[in-house]
């Protein structure tokens, strides 16, 4: 294998699938793991479900006898990526190896673009949510839940405004017309008011929403960015009650 892969792969090579253990816990960036079936101590289906507890590595499974209920077993179980059978082809050795090591890739890339993700989620101080083309809460961050009266996620996840008791009927009815416009045209909006009870208490959140699409352009359903404008809306009251006076004084 070091001769085959050494051109290819930096190769760490050991016949002890302790030591295989170890140098995946030491090394956050190995690949692939490639593995024999059948070994003193532990067999290839045993190690990858060990190794899947460790590591994000992509695991290949090599057997040289018909052991498919093995083989079976490892697939079902998630526990490995692909197979080979020995005596094997380099080509397709090669092939094989190449493609789970673009998985690794891929599958890191995505965890780190989900940790941005729920960085900016977590740090930013205004409301994040997304919801389906149900108007369901898929998704929403600790902001949305304080602006909302401290709810716990777990009582808004897959739940609709309206199931929520922070807003009147008709005002949730106002809220998903708008949301289904915006689902339906594709096109953002920005400064949507809507009135809400909260803990006993009016208050006006203002959301901005645009259309979430799949990567065929398919529209599945919206995120929304939502914060507190009561202090807002109240000085913008007391300036047209002031300007409404100032009027009526000219006019006498």
């Amino acid at each position: 294998l070091e001769d085959t892969l050494g051109d290819t792969f930096d190769v760490k090579a050991t016949d002890e699938p302790e030591r295989a253990l170890r140098l995946l816990e030491n090394d956050a960036d190995i690949a692939v793991v490639m593995s024999d079936q059948r070994m003193p101590r532990m067999t290839g289906d045993e190690l990858f479900r060990r190794v899947r507890e460790r590591s994000a590595a992509t695991r290949v499974l090599a057997t040289g006898y018909a052991d498919l209920q093995a083989v079976v077993r490892a697939v079902n179980d998630g526990n490995i990526f692909a197979y080979v059978t020995k005596p094997w082809e380099t080509f397709d050795l090669l092939s094989k190896l190449q493609h789970a090591a673009e998985r690794f890739r891929l599958a890191r890339e995505l965890q780190e673009e989900r940790q941005l993700l729920d960085d900016l989620m977590t740090s930013t101080p205004d409301g994040i949510f997304f919801k389906d083309k149900d108007h369901r809460f898929r998704r929403v961050n600790e902001g949305l839940l304080r602006l909302l009266g401290g709810l716990d996620a777990r009582e808004i996840i897959g739940r609709r405004i309206g199931d929520l008791s922070i807003v009147s009927h008709a005002t949730s009815l106002q809220i998903e017309a708008s949301e289904a416009q915006t689902m339906a045209d594709g096109r953002a909006r920005r400064d949507v008011l809507h009135k809400h009870d909260i803990d006993g208490s009016i208050a006006w959140i203002s959301t901005s929403q645009a259309a979430v699409r799949s990567v065929p352009g398919e529209i599945v359903g919206l995120v929304g960015v939502a914060r507190n404008v009561t202090e807002r809306v109240a000085t913008m009251e007391a300036l047209r009650a002031s300007e409404e006076r100032l009027r009526l004084a000219f006019s006498a």
